[in-house]
């Protein structure tokens, strides 16, 4: 019985000591500069909407309200292509995210393991509020026949 007992507390002790391994990294802890960005500038765009009623016309008007709020200068620059993101107000339809949306941002190239990010905007109706998001698109989605 004693020897039951020692084994049992040796036991404990070395389920209690193991390490946890560092390769098993929540999918949350990962980070993307460039999604982390997109992600600012939602604040900015739905911060535009709720002063104006309706989105930014173009790219100036939502920088003047970044310089207002003291934003970094590269804000709307990808940080992996270092190219400026591309914004489109009248938006391109994403009937793939529910509920359906427009694309009105997104990386200039798709560098991102083949596929840009970009923001997603969902109009209020029917007493839900404007949705704006950020989303993962396929590189080879065809946007140059769409831009404004």
């Amino acid at each position: 019985m004693k020897r039951l007992a020692c084994l049992l507390v040796l036991a404990v002790l070395g389920c209690a000591a193991q390490k946890p391994r560092a390769a098993e990294a929540p999918k949350a802890a990962v980070f993307d500069p460039c999604a982390d960005r997109l992600q600012e500038i939602c604040g900015i765009i739905l911060q535009y909407y709720v002063d104006n009623h309706q989105l930014p016309a173009d790219m100036e008007q939502l920088q003047a309200i970044a310089i207002q709020q003291h934003e970094p200068g590269n804000l709307f620059v990808c940080p992996i292509s270092h190219l400026r993101y591309v914004y489109n107000a009248s938006g391109i339809p994403l009937y793939s995210v529910d509920p359906p949306a427009k694309l009105v941002m997104y990386d200039a190239q798709a560098v991102h393991n083949g596929r840009r990010w970009g923001i997603a905007i969902t109009p209020a109706m029917s007493g839900r509020p404007v949705i704006c998001r950020v989303v993962s698109v396929p590189g080879n989605m065809n946007l140059a026949t769409t831009q404004p």
